[in-house]
Protein backbone atom coordinates (compact mmCIF):
# COMPACT_ATOMS: atom_id res chain seq x y z
CA UNK A 1 0.00 0.00 0.00
CA UNK A 2 2.93 2.48 0.69
CA UNK A 3 4.36 1.43 -2.21
CA UNK A 4 1.10 2.52 -4.40
CA UNK A 5 0.64 5.89 -2.59
CA UNK A 6 4.60 6.23 -3.14
CA UNK A 7 4.65 5.24 -6.95
CA UNK A 8 1.59 8.04 -7.12
CA UNK A 9 3.19 11.03 -5.54
CA UNK A 10 6.01 10.79 -7.16
CA UNK A 11 4.44 11.82 -10.47
CA UNK A 12 1.80 14.14 -8.88
CA UNK A 13 0.70 17.76 -8.85
CA UNK A 14 -0.59 19.86 -6.17
CA UNK A 15 -3.83 18.41 -7.17
CA UNK A 16 -2.98 15.07 -7.33
CA UNK A 17 -1.83 15.02 -3.71
CA UNK A 18 -5.62 15.29 -1.95
CA UNK A 19 -6.32 12.05 -4.41
CA UNK A 20 -3.44 10.29 -2.72
CA UNK A 21 -4.17 11.10 0.43
CA UNK A 22 -7.92 10.19 -0.17
CA UNK A 23 -6.43 6.89 -1.27
CA UNK A 24 -4.56 5.85 0.83
CA UNK A 25 -6.51 6.44 4.04
CA UNK A 26 -8.77 4.75 1.99
CA UNK A 27 -7.23 1.77 2.01
CA UNK A 28 -6.33 2.20 5.87
CA UNK A 29 -10.09 2.24 6.66
CA UNK A 30 -10.71 -0.53 4.63
CA UNK A 31 -7.59 -2.46 6.24
CA UNK A 32 -8.49 -1.75 9.86
CA UNK A 33 -12.10 -2.63 9.51
CA UNK A 34 -11.52 -5.95 7.86
CA UNK A 35 -9.30 -6.30 11.46
CA UNK A 36 -11.86 -5.27 13.44
CA UNK A 37 -14.07 -7.95 12.16
CA UNK A 38 -12.19 -10.46 12.26
CA UNK A 39 -11.12 -10.02 16.16
CA UNK A 40 -15.28 -9.49 16.55
CA UNK A 41 -15.46 -13.25 14.62
CA UNK A 42 -12.60 -14.70 17.03
CA UNK A 43 -14.45 -13.24 19.96
CA UNK A 44 -17.59 -14.71 19.07
CA UNK A 45 -16.18 -17.96 18.46
CA UNK A 46 -14.66 -18.34 21.86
Amino acid sequence: MVELVDTLVSGTNGGNAVQVRVLFWALFKIRIERIVKLEIKLLISD
